[in-house]
């Protein structure tokens, strides 16, 4: 009887720490912000080249996100879905490249990449 009512004791024990510990593990997941980047494949470049620019998100999926991008000193063209996107330089300067990505739950986030545009020769 005694080896009974100890192992009764010791599996209520186990068990309070199993479902403790499983409490613990939910309150501690939550889900993550989106996240954004792009980067370009080139720091410089001459008037009347193209790079390619690249977004990247992280945690986005299922927040149905709108990708927009917008450059100065050129044209952009996004293709791959708005992944990724071609710039044309079509003047000398700073070029900033941006994309936007808007989601129900998170709103507008932003993320710009720097190409210098030189002038040709």
């Amino acid at each position: 009887m005694k080896t009974l009512k100890l192992t009764g004791a010791a599996l209520v024990a186990a068990s309070a720490a199993f479902l403790g510990g499983c409490a613990h593990h939910e309150r501690s997941e939550r889900p993550l912000r989106p996240t954004l980047s792009v980067r370009a494949d080139r720091a410089t470049m001459l008037n009347g080249e193209t790079a390619t620019c690249f977004a990247t998100t992280r945690n986005a999926l299922g927040y149905h996100a709108r990708v927009h991008w917008t450059a100065t000193h050129g044209r952009i063209r996004p293709f791959n879905d708005n992944r990724m996107a071609h710039f044309t330089a079509t003047s000398p300067g700073t070029a900033r490249i941006v994309v936007s990505v808007t989601t129900k739950h998170h709103g507008t986030l932003m993320s710009s990449a720097h190409i210098i545009v030189n002038q040709l020769r």
